[in-house]
């Protein structure tokens, strides 16, 4: 089962129409697979790794959880 911060991941990564529920899915049956394994990888990385997201959106997710902030459009794209 995800942890919390996978949850808000997922939910901004939704929000900000960076990915589709599809991708979502699968990425946190990769991550799933990981845990049955012994080994914890954050839903981030697993997005990033597999090329669906980038640094910068990882970064920007995660900063906005840690600040508890909306995301606007213009961080992410770097303007």
């Amino acid at each position: 089962m995800p942890g919390t911060e996978d949850v808000l991941f997922a939910k901004l990564a939704l929000q900000q129409h960076f990915l589709a529920p599809e991708q979502i899915t699968q990425a946190l049956r990769m991550q799933a697979d990981a845990n049955g394994r012994g080994c914890f990888v954050p839903l981030g990385q697993i997005l990033q790794n597999s090329g669906l997201l980038n640094e910068q959106q990882v970064r920007v997710i995660y900063e906005a959880i840690a600040t508890n902030k909306d995301i606007s459009k213009n961080e992410v794209i770097g303007l």
